[in-house]
């Protein structure tokens, strides 16, 4: 089993944590873990310089999101997933090798639609992550059958 943790803006919330198998095809996100100010014993490597970077960060998120998805338009998505990237590279040196970093980019921005999570390797190198589309499809269609069937039973 590996922990990935995966950085991704979102409303209240900008790291996510799943434990899985080295090779799992497609890994879920995980739950929320890191809100800014509520931290596991497990985020104990992440010194208070880092946390306040990543509070600064999610910050600028939700201030230049939030009221219209015109904001979405207007915001600097390109220095934004720079610093992102750039704060993953230092969650890798943090957390070391035997946890997995990525980076996704949130459906706010208006150019992710579709975009796969990258990974942070240890030399600090960005590496798309690869994705069975097909299996995602598979999924889905069986979330939608089971959805069906229990509103069909009652």
């Amino acid at each position: 089993m590996i922990t990935t943790h995966t950085l991704m803006a979102d409303f209240g919330c900008f790291g996510w944590r799943h434990r899985g198998p080295e090779n799992e095809v497609n890994p879920p996100l995980g739950g929320g873990t890191w809100d800014g100010y509520c931290w596991s014993d497990e985020d104990a490597v992440i010194d208070e310089q880092l946390r306040l970077e990543l509070r600064a960060w999610h910050a600028r998120f939700e201030i230049g999101n939030s009221g219209c998805e015109e904001n979405s338009y207007k915001f600097d998505w390109e220095s934004f997933h720079s610093e992102g990237l750039a704060l993953c590279r230092k969650l890798k040196t943090a957390f070391g090798s035997t946890v997995r970093i990525r980076y996704k980019k949130p459906v706010e921005d208006p150019t992710c639609r579709g975009r796969n999570p990258v990974q942070i390797e240890a030399d600090g190198r960005v590496v798309d992550v690869p994705w069975d589309h097909n299996l995602e499809r598979q999924r889905l269609a069986g979330f939608v059958e089971d959805v069906r069937r229990r509103l069909e039973n009652g």
